[in-house]
C-alpha cells in the first residue's frame, strides 16, 4: 500500500534542503549586487527569508491536506515534538502561506511602478519599507486568525473526520493538531464558521492574484512602449525581472496553489471522495527554492557575480584593481 506519511516527508525534507541552500546562495548573491536593483533587492531578501521560514515549519510539521466528502483536514503528521509546539507551527503555516503571496504580490507593485509610475518608488525607500512589512503582518495575522477561530476542530469535525483519518493514516484524530471544515451539517444546512473560513481565505489569496495578474498583464503590453528611455542595462534587468516575476506566479499557481484553492471548492459539491492531497501540501516547501533558482537563471546579474566568484584569487585580484 502507497505511504502517503512517508512520500509527505521526504518531499518536504527535499524542500527544506533545496530551499536553504539556494536561498542562502539568493541573499548572498543579492547583497553583492550593488547597482540597477534599488530598492527592489530588500524585497528580494525579504522574500528569500519568509521562504526559509515557511519551508522550516512545512518540514517540521509535515502538513497533510486530506479531502473527505464535505470537507478537508489539515494537520501535522509529525508527533515527535510538544503538542503545543505544533499547535502554535499550525498556526504560523498559514501565516507564512500568506506572507509569501503577499510578498510576491508587493514585487509586481514595485516593478509596475518602476515603469510606469517612478516617482511613486519613494513609497519603498529608506523606512517607508516598513509600511510594507507592516501590510505583509497584517495579511497574516488576519489568515491565522481566520483559520484557529473559525477551522478550529469542534466535534462534529472531528467525528466526521475520525474514521478516515484512521483508515488512511492509522491516527486517532484527537493526538492530532491542525483544523478541520466541514461546509454542512447532518441536516445538509451550511455550518457558517467553517463556509466563512473558506470564503475568507479565497478571498485573500484571490485579491492578490487579481493585483499580480493587472500590473502584470499592463508591464506585457506596455513596457516596451515606456522602458526605451532607460538605459540598455535597466531595459535588459526590467525584462528579465518581469519575466522571473511571471514564472514564480504561473509555475506555483499551476502545479500548488490551484490545488489548494479545488480542495477549499470541492466540500460544496457534496461529492463522495477521499483524496491524500499531502504531497501537495509539503511541495509548497519547494517552491522558494524554486523561486531563487527562477531569478538565477532569467536576471544576469546574478550569472555575473557568480562568474566573479568563480575567478581565480589572482584574477579577481587583478581585475580589481583595473
Amino acid at each position: 500500500m502507497f505511504d502517503w506519511l512517508v512520500t509527505a516527508q521526504l518531499v518536504a525534507f527535499a524542500g527544506f534542503v533545496s530551499t536553504v541552500i539556494f536561498d542562502t546562495v539568493l541573499i548572498v548573491l543579492t547583497l553583492f549586487i550593488k547597482r540597477t536593483l534599488g530598492y527592489y533587492k530588500y524585497l528580494i531578501i525579504t522574500f528569500a527569508l519568509l521562504g526559509m521560514c515557511f519551508s522550516a515549519i512545512d518540514y517540521y510539521l509535515h502538513p497533510i491536506l486530506h479531502s473527505h466528502n464535505d470537507g478537508f483536514i489539515f494537520f501535522s503528521s509529525e508527533n515527535n515534538f510538544n503538542r503545543n509546539v505544533r499547535d502554535i507551527l499550525i498556526a504560523l503555516y498559514p501565516a507564512f502561506y500568506s506572507s509569501t503571496v503577499s510578498m510576491l504580490t508587493i514585487q509586481y507593485i514595485y516593478r509596475y511602478w518602476a515603469i510606469f509610475h517612478v516617482h511613486r518608488l519613494r513609497y519603498f525607500k529608506n523606512w517607508r519599507l516598513v509600511f510594507w512589512l507592516v501590510y505583509v503582518v497584517i495579511i497574516s495575522m488576519e489568515h491565522t486568525f481566520a483559520m484557529t477561530y473559525f477551522a478550529k476542530f469542534d466535534n462534529y469535525s472531528i467525528s466526521y473526520m475520525s474514521n478516515t483519518i484512521m483508515d488512511f493514516y492509522n491516527k486517532n484524530i484527537l493526538d492530532l493538531s491542525g483544523i478541520a471544515v466541514v461546509v454542512y451539517d447532518v441536516n445538509g444546512n451550511f455550518r457558517w464558521k467553517n463556509v466563512f473560513y473558506v470564503i475568507n481565505a479565497s478571498l485573500s489569496t484571490f485579491s492578490q492574484y487579481c493585483i499580480m495578474i493587472y500590473t502584470g498583464t499592463v508591464m506585457n503590453k506596455k513596457m516596451d512602449n515606456v522602458i526605451h528611455v532607460f538605459s540598455p542595462q535597466l531595459q535588459r534587468v526590467n525584462r528579465q525581472i518581469f519575466k522571473t516575476l511571471v514564472v514564480q506566479m504561473v509555475f506555483p499557481t499551476i502545479l500548488l496553489f490551484v490545488p489548494v484553492f479545488i480542495t477549499y471548492l470541492v466540500p460544496f459539491f457534496r461529492l463522495k471522495i477521499d483524496i491524500p492531497s499531502g504531497i501537495f501540501t509539503c511541495s509548497l516547501g519547494i517552491y522558494p527554492a524554486i523561486d531563487s533558482l527562477f531569478l538565477f537563471l532569467f536576471v544576469s546579474e546574478y550569472k555575473n557575480v557568480f562568474k566573479k566568484f568563480g575567478k581565480k584569487p589572482k584574477q579577481r585580484i587583478f581585475s580589481n584593481v583595473g
